[in-house]
């Protein structure tokens, strides 16, 4: 039995092939979907990547697992599904990366093999990661990586030249293996290699300052507003690293065993210039937590699902997979998930959250020269989405309640028409997550300049 579980970080579905993105830009997700099970209607746990991975890992939402507001070390205890693999005899081995899917993060918690890109050297004096034994893996992969980066000298770096990325070829050669990769390539700033802009069939260049600098709290706070042109050359670098983020998807696998089951999907999306935000905070839309899902196995029949999914889902499925290799492991009782094999149930109701945001905040009052007290309100929010086949709710600390339906939010607000919707899932909130946090300031002088906690101590918020 071989898993393998892709994370493409910050990418939206609708940039990809198979869920309605441009022809051509994604051959390899394209190619996975053919043959595999695409879910359509798929959402992460959080909008941003330390609570949305501890969702996938725990098969818990935040308010349980409780990564979330100014906490971002994961659980050390409890229900884990690495830890859990490991226990029952399977090899489990990751691939993560500074800041958010680090050791320091407590994300290799379960993992038998844990390396972190952003340290290749020190990973070698890390406890759980190499032994002599896997000395011959490391040459192929060391041997693979100097033969690549020679190639770039020569203008065929396309990005690959990763030590990481062959590292993860020859763990999957391993038999009975859980083998977890994150590719961040589509993350911002958005400046892909050339070649994927070329690929797409746009300019790498542009005349346009915030294409280059991308000032995302500038625009989230205000004070830059860029025109439809401006976003068009965003939305193409950002789809170049969709692309780029593919080619490495498909250098990844293509080593991978025929029988080996292929999961992709993304811890969240971004949002670019909707809903006055750009980046991936302060907002549970569906640009940020309506993500991709395909599973890819030759005893699948390659078709499209249409039903409402969770990442709190990803946990179950692979234990229903370990379980048909003789391996006796379960999701402990009471946990939301549910196998992705299991009967489509159309009641179903799944969830997202966000916040405190408490470093989000941060960053944008240190990164904006105007701080309005309206703006600050309206982003620092505790969020909370429940969502349905027809309906999406979104809750605010603030008392603010928005009801859509689902797929439609730039159409009609409907809590007022529909109140006893808003209610059942209100209802089904209080049933299924835990109390949120509050959204208290009180903290916020610690990580602010000292120019910023004046202004916000005579906007009365210190």
């Amino acid at each position: 039995m071989k898993i393998v579980l892709v994370v493409l970080d910050a990418t939206r579905s609708d940039f990809l092939g198979p869920f309605g993105g441009r022809d051509g830009v994604t051959p390899t997700i394209d190619t996975l979907a053919d043959s595999g099970l695409t879910f359509t209607n798929c959402y992460s746990g959080a909008p941003w990547t330390p609570a949305s991975h501890a969702t996938m890992f725990t098969g818990q939402y935040p308010s349980h697992h409780d990564v979330r507001g100014p906490n971002l070390v994961y659980p050390t205890d409890g229900h884990y599904f690495p830890e859990r693999l490991s226990a029952c005899g399977i090899r489990t081995q990751a691939i993560g990366a500074e800041p958010w899917l680090s050791r320091t993060q407590g994300v290799s918690r379960g993992f038998t093999r844990f390396h972190d890109q952003s340290k290749t050297f020190e990973n070698l004096r890390e406890e759980g990661h190499h032994t002599f034994g896997d000395l011959p893996m490391l040459f192929r992969a060391g041997a693979k990586y100097g033969i690549e980066k020679f190639r770039a000298q020569f203008g065929t770096d396309y990005g690959a030249g990763q030590f990481a990325l062959f590292l993860f070829q020859e763990w999957t050669r391993r038999a009975d293996a859980f083998t977890f990769l994150n590719i961040s390539v589509a993350h911002s700033p958005y400046d892909p290699p050339a070649v994927f802009q070329r690929r797409i069939g746009v300019d790498a260049r542009s005349d346009d300052p915030f294409v280059d600098d991308q000032p995302v709290h500038a625009y989230i706070g205000g004070e830059a507003e860029p025109d439809a042109d401006v976003w068009a050359e965003i939305r193409d670098r950002y789809r170049g690293g969709i692309a780029h983020a593919d080619y490495l998807l498909g250098r990844a696998l293509e080593t991978v065993d025929d029988d080996t089951w292929i999961i992709v999907t993304a811890d969240h999306g971004d949002n670019l210039g909707e809903n006055q935000r750009m980046g991936h905070q302060f907002s549970l839309h569906d640009n940020l937590i309506n993500v991709p899902l395909v599973i890819s196995h030759p005893s699948l029949d390659g078709h499209v699902r249409d039903d409402l999914v969770s990442h709190v889902d990803l946990a179950p499925t692979i234990y229903e997979i370990a379980r048909q290799s003789g391996y006796d492991v379960s999701l402990p009782s009471g946990f939301p998930g549910r196998s992705l094999f299991d009967p489509v149930d159309d009641e179903r109701v799944v969830f997202a959250e966000y916040g405190p945001p408490g470093p989000h905040i941060n960053a944008l009052l240190n990164n904006t020269e105007n701080i309005d007290s309206a703006d600050i309100d309206r982003l620092y929010q505790v969020i909370r989405a429940a969502m349905t086949d027809e309906f999406k709710l979104l809750w605010y600390s603030d008392g603010r309640k928005e009801l859509y339906r689902r797929g439609e939010e730039d159409g009609p607000e409907l809590s007022e028409s529909h109140p006893e919707i808003v209610d059942d899932l209100l209802a089904a909130m209080d049933s299924t997550l835990a109390p949120p946090q509050e959204a208290d300031m009180s903290d916020i002088d610690t990580y602010v300049r000292d120019d910023v906690k004046d202004t916000l101590e005579a906007l009365g918020y210190l």
